[in-house]
């Protein structure tokens, strides 16, 4: 639960909540951590892998349209920019009140 709330960038009772909620539904489970007794891991199930590549899925097909008919230099340059982008929300969530250079 540290490692994912970490990862995401949220506090750990958020991450809880949204585990909480997630394994009511039947997406993950919780599990014992082979090497720790005091953790749980968390694990997704069937159910929750096929709604992830469902919904991963969905999103390509949304993505498609934008791509279609683009030369391979094109669709890079995109992806390049995206890139960027990215980089550039995470180093402002990293620290908001310094402009990047």
């Amino acid at each position: 639960m540290g490692a994912l709330a970490n990862d995401l960038d949220v506090r750990l009772s958020t991450m809880t909540g949204v585990i909480d909620q997630l394994e009511e539904k039947g997406l993950v489970e919780r599990v014992d951590h082979p090497a720790d007794r005091r953790s749980l891991d968390v694990r997704i199930t069937p159910s929750g892998r096929t709604r992830y590549r469902q919904a991963h899925e969905a999103f390509l097909s949304h993505l498609e349209p934008l791509m279609k008919g683009r030369s391979a230099a094109a669709r890079r340059q995109i992806l390049s920019f995206l890139a960027d982008v990215i980089e550039t929300v995470e180093t402002w969530r990293r620290n908001p009140r310094k402009a990047s250079s």
